[in-house]
């Protein structure tokens, strides 16, 4: 989350959406684009999601869960477009279930790379033992710095060598040490 959906009232580090639809925007308000001549609703899979929200919180992870949509920061945009124009553009036309899950990486304290890294290892672990297929979409970057001075700047080299280690050669324990500072 962005500030969109939590403000200051309520931050959680870890949590599943299990409502049965996403409604936001996917306009980008720094093209002073309007939310509302952009709004988006996404199919959620509320089953899936409890059953995964119960096995994370079976492997120890301090989850929070929202059940329905109350977006704090800026109601009118509902979901963060970081998350609605990627999610829109990939499933636009498909009938297919989703199950949000958001991470802090806003508000500090926030979760240290390692803990980013078993929360992901956890979640592949429980998608794995389902009958089912899946496909993961992870919205923010590695390098962006969102409405801070270095906005819009991407740091190609950081970038190429996560993406690296990770996809390449399979070794996510290096990013886990790298974003624990």
């Amino acid at each position: 989350d962005d500030g969109v959906m939590f403000t200051q009232i309520q931050v959680p580090q870890f949590c599943t959406y299990t409502g049965a639809e996403l409604v936001g925007s996917s306009a980008i308000g720094a093209l002073d684009e309007k939310p509302d001549a952009h709004k988006v609703t996404l199919k959620c899979a509320p089953e899936l999601a409890w059953e995964i929200h119960r096995d994370l919180i079976d492997r120890e992870f301090d989850m929070s869960y929202m059940s329905l949509q109350n977006p704090q920061g800026r109601p009118e945009w509902g979901a963060s477009s970081a998350f609605m124009r990627p999610g829109d553009s990939f499933l636009k036309g498909l009938d297919i279930p989703i199950v949000p899950m958001l991470i802090n990486c806003m508000v500090e304290p926030t979760p240290a790379g390692g803990r980013c890294l078993d929360f992901g290892t956890a979640l592949g672990e429980i998608l794995q033992a389902q009958p089912q297929n899946f496909a993961v979409l992870a919205v923010g970057g590695l390098s962006h710095d969102p409405n801070c001075p270095r906005a819009g700047w991407v740091d190609e080299r950081l970038d190429t060598f996560v993406m690296d280690r990770v996809i390449r050669r399979g070794q996510p324990q290096r990013m886990g040490e790298m974003f624990d500072l």
